[in-house]
């Protein structure tokens, strides 16, 4: 039995890379996972009876909603959210172009926020829990403001029902920016 046995797990931006390194550290402590993801990445994906898989672009409204209905029916409950979605691939102001500023803003805030709103009022209390991946926004803020400080909001707002939040900022992971 894993220190996370039955314990319900949902990780967005899991299917590759990093997210799936999450997926495997939470499964090795027997928790059940639920896998969010958007399509391009679940494709290839092998199915494992321990996972459930659900494909979702998070930036489309009201995807948070649906992926939060998703872990539920899966699971049965959500313990955990793992906030992990998001992209790189820099460039300079002068390069940059509305396109780049675009996904950056729909994979980077505009999914957590989708998915943030929608899973907190499901989670179990006390011991829910809410980690928040190498996201710019979660670094600085107060209770009540809504797309900046999105840890500090949220550990403000949630702290208080025992339901911690905290960010976990990563370094380079070696994976290739698009």
């Amino acid at each position: 039995m894993g220190r996370l046995d039955d314990r319900a797990v949902a990780v967005t931006g899991a299917a590759q890379g990093g997210g799936a390194a999450i997926d495997q550290r939470f499964l090795a402590e027997d928790a059940r996972l639920s896998i969010i993801d958007e399509p391009e990445q679940m494709t290839g994906l092998a199915p494992r009876p321990e996972v459930r898989n659900f494909v979702a672009d998070l930036s489309a409204p009201g995807a948070g909603e649906v992926a939060a209905r998703a872990a539920l029916d899966a699971c049965g409950r959500v313990d955990t959210l793992v906030n992990n979605a998001g992209t790189g691939g820099s460039k300079s102001l002068v390069e940059s172009d509305d396109a780049l500023n675009d996904r950056f803003i729909d994979t980077n805030r505009r999914s957590v926020l989708h998915v943030t709103r929608a899973i907190p009022p499901r989670l179990s209390r006390p011991g829910g829990r809410i980690i928040n991946i190498h996201l710019t926004l979660s670094l600085a803020g107060y209770s009540g403001t809504t797309a900046w400080g999105f840890t500090c909001q949220m550990a403000a707002d949630l702290g208080p029902e025992g339901v911690p939040v905290n960010t976990i900022v990563s370094g380079v992971t070696g994976e290739a920016d698009d």
